[in-house]
């Protein structure tokens, strides 16, 4: 990307967002300029790194090293602010990394600030960004009696919600591939059009798809006690012919009354 260019974008994206106020209408808390200009520093040195380290969505013990080791941020926002500087980010947009790696970071703000805030409910707001993977992943609620709830509105990229425990999920838009996958008691909420493989390696996790009119669910042989409902009967019939006995399939009918499917 042409520096000249970044610098005039980030000037322009932070114009309006001094240390006297950040919108109002959006109840964003006062944040200082500087704050956000480096953390958006930071977020572009780290893209430049993990698009070099080839960062990889499926296996952990990868993700956790690059978390330590490129992901050193410290910075600490609430829910809103995070959504606020997700929209931020697209000014990095044409990064070849932005929508491979964008999510690491993402998450990794969600990590911190939840420790801070105790804050237990996430709004993403994809609209007008380019779809992200791994938007967000490695999520753990920090009250086990409470799930952790993130709201995507839009389209998101690949690798939703991998590796995470104790949240639920809910994606106003489509969704890609690999979806939900080694995550453990989540549950996922699709309201458009979903890619293949869903939950491969998860554990008791709940699939709930919504408005979907054709095609089918992939059911990965390392899904353990998943529950799968649907909103159309065929695609339940055709999810429940495929499962092994530790899951589950119900048909959620129109009036919102849910029918488990029994053995033929």
């Amino acid at each position: 990307m042409n520096p000249a260019l970044k610098k005039r974008s980030l000037e322009e994206s932070l114009s309006g967002h001094t240390a006297q106020g950040i919108e109002s209408e959006s109840g964003v808390e006062v944040v200082g300029e500087n704050k956000f200009k480096s953390l958006l520093n930071q977020y572009g040195e780290f893209l430049d790194k993990a698009d070099g380290a080839n960062l990889n969505y499926w296996y952990v013990n990868r993700i956790e090293k690059y978390n330590s080791s490129l992901l050193r941020t410290q910075e600490l926002l609430n829910p809103k602010e995070i959504n606020r500087f997700l929209q931020m980010t697209a000014i990095y947009e044409d990064h070849p990394g932005y929508t491979k790696n964008t999510g690491f970071f993402i998450s990794r703000l969600m990590l911190l600030g939840l420790h801070d805030s105790k804050q237990q409910e996430f709004n993403f707001d994809v609209q007008n960004l380019k779809p992200i993977s791994g938007l967000p992943m490695l999520l753990r609620s920090i009250d086990a009696n409470k799930s952790l709830k993130v709201n995507i509105y839009g389209n998101i990229g690949n690798c939703v919600g991998n590796n995470s425990q104790h949240t639920v999920f809910d994606i106003h838009g489509d969704c890609g591939y690999d979806t939900g996958n080694d995550s453990k008691h989540c549950q996922y909420i699709f309201r458009g059009k979903i890619g293949s493989h869903v939950g491969i390696g998860s554990k008791d996790c709940t699939f709930t798809f919504l408005g979907q009119k054709k095609g089918e669910v992939h059911i990965p042989e390392s899904t353990v006690g998943a529950t799968y409902k649907f909103d159309n009967r065929d695609l339940a019939n055709v999810t429940f012919s495929r499962i092994d006995s530790s899951s589950k399939v119900v048909y959620i009918h129109p009036n919102g009354s849910e029918e488990v499917f029994e053995e033929w």
